[in-house]
């Protein structure tokens, strides 16, 4: 009866450092598979943040652009009453 006990006891054992084994495997792979991912949000959120400064700089683009389009269109309109005055001035129009 006592080897009986005894070696059960050794199989109780065995289970258990197996069990343990395998547990610090998964662990580990865990921890792989985690770190994998974490990388790849870093990249992803370094991406998104590059993109977010070329459209931050693409707006203040298209605000300069505006900004320099009426001013164009502004010296535009002044070079025609210009050109107007002066064919009215010499009788041309």
């Amino acid at each position: 009866m006592i080897y009986l006990l005894i070696v059960i006891i050794i199989l109780l054992s065995l289970t258990i450092v197996v069990l343990s084994v395998s547990f610090r495997k998964s662990q580990l792979s865990h921890n792989r598979t985690v770190s994998a991912l974490q990388y790849q949000i870093v990249q992803l959120a370094d991406a998104r943040d590059d993109k977010l400064a070329r459209l931050a700089l693409s707006e203040a683009l298209k605000e300069k652009l505006r900004f320099a389009r009426e001013k164009i269109d502004r010296d535009l309109m002044a070079m025609q009453h210009d050109c107007i005055d002066k064919l009215a001035k010499n009788n041309l129009i």
